[in-house]
């Protein structure tokens, strides 16, 4: 294997967590591969460099130091671009999309790579638009019977479905940004404008007191399917905001939970996992009340890739992240098998017969 591009950044509200991440991976991938970073702005432009490797370098980022790339669809090369034209750097051998929220984590990045014939570590375009979406989601989880919370899709033209408390959320979103619990109609109002702001669509759910979150990790290799220890993060207000996940927060891992609980999430865990046919690593976030299991979302691009629910040290994560890239080339070759042509006369066809049956 040649060169790995790990890319992450993005134009979405999680940039910079994606930041942490990408630069996490970057290193860790760095001890067993030739890495490449590239950083996307928030203006959407393609970056590589070596600074890139050093977190610090993003207190004061000087893009101008930076090589400008960019990538073709029906190429498997990463450009340099410069003045409106474009050189040729050298063929991507593989990406890990460590980009998390809009274009990184709805499956659009992945459809790109996919297009350049470019093998990716992350999960196939479905299931990561799936779990994108909060509403979809529900609708995925009632087919396989797994237990979500009531919901209902919020309109400002209509009342609420449920009885308050109620907490809004912006339907495609992550890291707990835009969300409010609400107890009147006046406070529901508020909140849907303010979820509207990062969103077109708003998901709005029954509000559980006295609950117990457990996150779980998940990836696949070969046809194995590996759980994490599971982790319980510590709610200091009603719901774990974005300063509590990244700035403040405290957890117990592993959690202090019963095992047969514990059997019960891993299971639920690996069914979602192999039902939509996962990639990568994922992180799934439950909420458990007295004996009830809900599942709240599911993360295809989560943050810092999980490492913590998995291993001891960053040295130990880099020996997963290599198994992962090698098992990901290895099915993606596999892919590359399969028959994506049928010969057909149709095109010989006269006039416009046989046209009335496409």
């Amino acid at each position: 294997m040649k060169k790995i591009v790990v890319i992450f950044g993005g134009e979405s509200v999680e940039s910079e967590v994606s930041i942490i991440t990408g630069v996490l991976i970057s290193n860790g991938l760095k001890k067993h591969f030739e890495v490449v970073p590239i950083f996307v702005s928030k203006g959407g432009d393609w970056f590589t460099g070596e600074e890139l490797f050093n977190i610090e370098s993003y207190k004061s980022l000087d893009e101008k130091s930076l090589t400008k790339v960019c990538v073709l669809s029906s190429s498997n090369l990463l450009y340099k671009l410069k003045k409106g034209k474009l050189k040729e750097l050298f063929p991507i051998s593989l990406v890990v999309n460590c980009m998390h929220g809009g274009v990184g984590e709805n499956g659009a990045i992945k459809g790109l790579f996919d297009m350049m014939k470019v093998p990716s570590l992350s999960s196939p375009i479905l299931p990561a638009s799936l779990s994108m979406d909060k509403i979809c989601t529900k609708i995925f989880l009632k087919g396989l019977n797994i237990e979500h919370l009531p919901y209902f899709v919020g309109e400002e033209d209509k009342n609420p479905k449920l009885k308050f408390p109620i907490i809004v959320k912006p339907n495609s979103l992550g890291s707990s940004i835009g969300i409010t619990k609400v107890s009147s109609l006046t406070e529901y109002k508020m909140a849907l404008l303010k979820a509207k702001r990062y969103d077109e669509r708003v998901i709005c759910e029954k509000c559980l007191e006295n609950f117990l979150e457990i996150n779980v990790a998940v990836y696949g290799i070969k046809d194995k399917i590996v759980v994490s220890k599971p982790e319980n993060p510590i709610v200091n207000g009603e719901f774990l905001d974005f300063d509590s996940k990244y700035a403040s927060g405290e957890r117990v891992f592993p959690a202090n939970i019963s095992k047969e609980l514990k059997l019960r999430i891993n299971s639920i865990a690996k069914k979602i996992y192999s039902s939509l046919n996962f990639e990568g690593i994922i992180r799934i976030d439950f909420l458990v009340k007295d004996d009830k299991i809900f599942v709240n979302e599911i993360n295809s691009v989560p943050g810092s890739l999980s490492y913590y629910l998995f291993c001891d040290t960053l040295e130990d994560f880099s020996l997963l992240l290599k198994d992962l890239v090698l098992d990901c080339q290895e099915k993606f070759n596999k892919r590359q098998t399969l028959v994506n042509s049928f010969s057909s006369s149709i095109l010989n066809l006269k006039g416009t017969k046989g046209q009335k049956h496409l």
